[in-house]
């Protein structure tokens, strides 16, 4: 399926069509940078051939002025390229952190929001600060809950909220009916008063 299909099914929903476009967008800077780093790490090599063929003639009394002229050149421009690759090679890994962190925290406030937590935003630091959720030394992304002993065990991310939903259902909307003495649900009728009927 293509992007543009993906786009057409989410029409209809800002929130998940925002969350799309950012992961399309980051996987798109991903494979530029990608690409510029191949042209680069291609270049680096062929640098380093020229150079080292120029070193030979230089060594064996064969270069010229111009030779190493060239050949303080293309160490100038190795230069150049190394830093080059290192440079990329650190948007790449940040863009790499940063989908992974959108994925994590995708199906965290997908799973809060299934269980109406009242702002699935918030639950998604908290249960990050209590190292619920992240990235193992695997770079693959891990969800807990804590079990009696206070111990971390694997679940899955609607499972670490379902846990964190029973351990602190403050953070979440109640379910059911409203009780008396509550507010009425938005957009109901009532009936005008009549101080009559309350003397």
């Amino acid at each position: 399926m293509s992007n543009q299909d993906i786009i057409e099914i989410l029409k209809d929903k800002p929130e998940l069509l925002a969350e799309f476009t950012l992961l399309a967008d980051a996987a798109t800077a991903k494979g530029k940078v990608q690409e510029a780093n191949a042209a680069l790490i291609t270049e680096r090599d062929t640098l380093k051939s020229s150079i080292t063929a120029l070193k030979e003639k230089k060594a064996n009394g064969e270069a010229s002025p111009t030779d190493i002229a060239v050949l303080n050149s293309l160490k100038e421009r190795l230069d150049a390229v190394t830093t080059e690759v290192k440079t990329l090679k650190t948007e790449r890994d940040t863009a790499v952190a940063e989908s992974k962190q959108k994925d994590l925290k995708s199906a965290i406030i997908s799973a809060a929001a299934t269980h109406r937590a009242m702002n699935p935003e918030d639950l998604f630091i908290l249960m990050a600060g209590k190292k619920m959720i992240g990235h193992g030394e695997d770079g693959k992304p891990f969800f807990h809950k804590i079990n009696t002993e206070g111990a971390p065990v694997a679940v899955t991310a609607e499972e670490a909220v379902v846990a964190l939903k029973t351990s602190s259902p403050n953070l979440f909307a109640a379910s059911g009916t409203r009780g008396s003495g509550t507010n009425p649900a938005a957009g109901t009728a009532q009936p005008a008063f009549d101080a009559m009927k309350h003397l």
